[in-house]
């Protein structure tokens, strides 16, 4: 059975989003880490531990035991390079030891920020609410609660026109050039 994952990490609220060839709804989860704000290394670590721990074992409940790993595509939104907010060396953390959790079980492709926007809303420097629009636009029946889930909506949909699967509900349909600005795993 051939899936794509969507991952948006963040250090406060990551955005999943898995796409199954022959299931017509994708499954969608957020997992947030609580209001406190680390203060030592020590609390950072186990902020960073918990919410990749969580992501993959979300993830891993989707993944079965038996599927081969070339079934299924991890699609990472890349680093932002030129980012200073949002804690960018914490998040690339949580990023690399959830792609190093999940290596085992797919292949993990990052796509660089400004191809996921181009691909979803027509336009590589998109805000966040321009995101959650598209993604609201293109799936109204789904209750999309934050701009992550969004992102991760778009990451999925790259990854299944990438292998072949369209999927897209309704139109306007994404940006398919911007797939060309992805290292796609041969």
């Amino acid at each position: 059975m051939i899936r794509v994952v969507g991952l948006d990490m963040s250090v406060s609220n990551c955005g999943l989003a898995e796409l199954t060839v022959g299931t017509e709804t994708p499954r969608l989860a957020s997992v947030k880490w609580s209001d406190d704000t680390p203060t030592t290394a020590e609390e950072e670590l186990e902020r960073i531990r918990s919410l990749a721990s969580r992501c993959v074992g979300w993830i891993t409940r989707v993944v079965q035991p038996g599927d081969a790993p070339a079934d299924t595509l991890f699609v990472f939104e890349g680093p932002s390079m030129h980012s200073t907010n949002g804690k960018p060396d914490e998040r690339a953390g949580l990023r690399w030891i959830t792609a190093l959790n999940l290596r085992a079980f797919g292949r993990i492709v990052f796509a660089p920020p400004r191809s996921v926007k181009r691909y979803w809303a027509h336009n590589g420097n998109a805000d966040k609410r321009l995101m959650l629009a598209w993604a609201e636009r293109r799936y109204p029946e789904l209750h999309i609660v934050d701009d992550n889930i969004a992102d991760a909506l778009a990451l999925a949909q790259m990854g299944a026109e990438h292998r072949g699967i369209i999927v897209m509900p309704r139109a306007p349909l994404p940006d398919s050039s911007a797939l060309a600005g992805v290292p796609w795993p041969i």
